[in-house]
């Protein structure tokens, strides 16, 4: 097996662009900034560098977590200041996949003309506000892990949640697109009325 993989940051119409994305042999991750004063974008660059750090994953959320408050919330006058974070991790020889996730960024899997989501949308409403569970709000989180068998022509698609918007976008595309090139032109042509900023990884495992 093998993996090809595309990727695109697309600005919606928010003032600040605080997604981004990480890609390192076979980790991939999007994370998805929170705050004001452009902390939410340090935030998630952090969450990368560290991400790129550590081979432990669990131990690197641990990590992020805690430099996210000890280096980033002192700056942000009390104000929210964390990321999402949701990772992919391909084992080729074991032919599995792992996922590690905290917030509301999305990881889909495109298996059998099927899509699935292989996250869980950490997200509460009260009081019609949405809240968010994040690295970097609390010392203590939970982290949502999946993992499974991975096979011939599945397609993962990391995303942040700005694809929310308009998710029929997935939901309505052609799933005999062969390529992770096609589809990233794809969800591109087809999201120019999403307002919020959109981060994404397609990543497809090849025999």
């Amino acid at each position: 097996m093998k993996i090809s993989y595309d990727w695109c940051k697309m600005s919606g119409q928010k003032l600040h662009q605080s997604d981004e994305v990480f890609i390192k042999d076979s980790v991939f991750a999007v994370a998805d900034g929170m705050g004001d004063k452009n902390t939410g974008k340090l935030a998630a660059k952090l969450a990368m560098k560290l991400l790129d750090c550590f081979d432990d994953i669990e131990l690197a959320f641990k990590e992020i977590n805690k430099e996210i408050i000890n280096r980033l919330s002192k700056h942000s006058d009390n104000l929210i200041c964390g990321t999402t974070l949701s990772v992919l991790k391909l084992d080729l020889e074991g032919k599995k996949f792992y996922i590690y996730h905290v917030g509301d960024s999305k990881i889909f899997l495109f298996r059998n003309k099927s899509l699935i989501q292989l996250t869980k949308d950490q997200v509460k409403i009260n009081s019609n506000k949405k809240y968010v569970r994040a690295l970097g709000i609390n010392w203590t989180f939970e982290l949502y892990k999946n993992e499974d068998s991975i096979e011939s022509n599945d397609i993962f698609f990391l995303t942040t949640d700005g694809i929310c918007e308009n998710k029929e976008i997935l939901y309505n595309m052609d799933l005999d697109l062969k390529t992770p090139s096609e589809i990233k032109d794809y969800i591109v042509q087809n999201s120019n009325s999403v307002s919020d900023n959109i981060s994404f990884i397609v990543v497809k495992i090849e025999s």
